[in-house]
């Protein structure tokens, strides 16, 4: 196979063995990729990069061999608390302040915005110290694909610059159409045996032809078939290559480093879940859907006890809000996408007038939804936690009055001339009859506002059950307990709650800084906590894998 095909999983990094040692302020990286030279005749400058090592005998001079070059896609360090020997963390806490080491800098790129996050390791937990937000020019993104590679390299090297970040390292986050994650079934292998049958068979279970696609397997769990023969479940993940180079190049021309390759999903899981899916658990009964709308894609990964069971994606959107009210209202994007935002969706039982207020139906996904009493009886606790949402709506025009509201009528002579309805400015009087034609306006367009988000919200809640009935219908599968949503779609006022009414189990706003221990950044915390939604996907590619 190809060398580039190799993980799509956070790993740890090998570290040198004990006797091998190396200079202080080298990073193995630069070792890796700077080739070895032989010492010239005549010259007995030692090699940049070379490592030695004292032989058997005591004596030195021997060059240790360079190991193979590091391949493109090995992910980040698996465990802030690696079995290491002692003395290697020793050594590796000298270099740090505090004991404390950073990540790489967790890089999500959407078809509308930037996010970045960069945390620090601590033994009390993991702490924001970079968290940068901001919009990206259009066209650039489309459907996790990049269009415009020239583009992308130009607008990170602008967003590093803007937002100060420190750190060159990046963990990049995938979320496409061309990426495919296949759970399969498979006979106890060693690890080069096993990669060899997924590549065998590859074929059969990816849409992808294999000389185009960069792959890799995770080992979940073993198990016993029915027959008393014993397996491994294993979850294939693969990429079209083109794909992937087109990301690579573009952080390569803004002068970034490529740290890891990972799946937007399973950042999504570090995010919400106290546990790793590299860990292996008791199953808990129950799973969790999480969902992440982006601005034209939703990401779903189905969860249990911190294991993925199951991914999707769908080109659905937060956009697509956006146009229903464009569409309804005829108003420019922007403007219709400050009117989603400001009006949003009715109070679950406030439906708009003519709007279907009663849950849709939910066919097969009964079965698999378990009902809990939270948001069953129109519990409101989904909100806690809610950012703001930019401002109330503003008002129509008011009609101006004096201190008591009316006029004396003394002052007729100076109103001359400015023109019947008119103040002294000449500026047009509102009477109450056109105050009232303002506030009927302002309620025709929130309640067209209103209906336009309704019957969107219908058809997103029917492409996720689409989903998740799919899910259900599995061998294996677990009930629904819950749905957490992220991103910025999710911010549409009162989307939790109509998504409510519409399934069998609470939806709430999840909280991606459940893992996060404290804030360092320039962001206040309440800044921060109105942007985690936002910053989700940046925060689990930042966060590792515990043990």
């Amino acid at each position: 196979m190809h060398e580039l095909m190799t993980g799509f999983f956070k790993k740890k990094r090998k570290e040198p063995k004990e006797n091998e040692k190396q200079p202080l302020g080298t990073e193995p990286e630069a070792a890796l990729e700077t080739p070895s030279a032989e010492k010239p005749e005549g010259k007995k400058k030692k090699p940049l990069f070379s490592f030695k090592k004292k032989p058997p005998g005591g004596q030195e001079g021997d060059v240790r061999e360079k190991p193979p070059k590091k391949p493109l896609f090995v992910f980040g360090k698996k465990s802030k608390k690696s079995q290491e020997p002692e003395a290697q963390q020793q050594k590796k806490k000298k270099h740090t302040f505090g004991g404390s080491r950073y990540s790489p800098v967790g890089l999500d790129l959407g078809r509308s915005s930037i996010s970045a996050v960069r945390l620090q390791y601590q033994d009390a937990g993991s702490k924001v110290v970079t968290a940068a937000l901001d919009q990206l020019p259009e066209g650039v993104i489309s459907e996790g694909e990049v269009n415009d590679v020239d583009a992308l390299g130009q607008a990170l090297k602008s967003f590093w610059r803007t937002y100060k970040i420190r750190g060159r390292k990046v963990a990049l986050g995938l979320a496409s159409q061309k990426i495919v994650v296949r759970t399969l079934d498979f006979p106890v292998l060693e690890k080069k045996e096993l990669r060899k049958a997924i590549e065998y068979q590859a074929q059969d279970y990816i849409p992808i032809p294999i000389e185009d696609a960069v792959f890799d397997f995770h080992v979940i769990r073993r198990f016993t078939d029915n027959d008393g023969i014993e397996k491994q479940k294993v979850l294939v993940v693969a990429a079209q290559k083109a794909m992937v180079m087109n990301y690579i190049d573009a952080v390569k021309k803004a002068k970034l480093t490529i740290d890891g390759i990972d799946l937007q999903a399973f950042a999504m899981l570090r995010s919400f879940s106290p546990h790793s899916f590299l860990d292996e658990g008791t199953p808990s009964g129950h799973a969790v859907a999480i969902v992440h709308i982006a601005s034209d894609v939703t990401n779903m990964v189905i969860e249990a006890n911190g294991e993925p069971q199951f991914t999707r994606i769908t080109s659905f959107g937060g956009d697509d809000f956006t146009r229903a009210v464009q569409e309804q209202l005829g108003v420019p994007f922007m403007e219709a996408e400050t009117m989603k935002t400001q009006i949003g969706l009715p109070e679950p039982g406030n439906a708009s007038p003519g709007a279907d207020a009663s849950p849709s139906e939910g066919g097969p996904l009964t079965d698999g939804g378990s009902p809990t009493d939270k948001g069953q009886d129109g519990d409101d606790s989904a909100d806690d936690g809610l950012p703001p949402q930019g401002g109330d709506f503003p008002e129509g025009p008011m009609r101006p009055a004096g201190d008591d509201g009316e006029s004396n009528g003394d002052d007729k002579d100076e109103q001359a001339g400015a023109g019947e309805g008119a103040d002294d400015d000449g500026k047009e009087l509102l009477w109450p009859e056109d105050s009232d034609s303002a506030l009927d306006e302002e309620k025709e367009i929130e309640a067209t506002v209103h209906r336009a988000l309704e019957i969107t919200t219908d058809s997103f809640a029917d492409e996720l059950r689409r989903s998740l009935d799919y899910y259900i219908s599995q061998d294996e599968s677990l009930p629904i307990s819950r749905l957490l949503l992220s991103g910025g779609g999710a911010l549409l006022p009162n989307l939790d709650r109509q998504l409510s009414q519409l399934f069998p189990f609470p939806v709430e706003l999840g909280d991606p800084l459940v893992r996060i221990t404290g804030n360092k950044s320039r962001l206040s915390d309440d800044e921060l906590k109105a942007l985690a939604p936002r910053l989700a996907i940046a925060i689990g590619l930042a966060l590792e894998d515990e043990d």
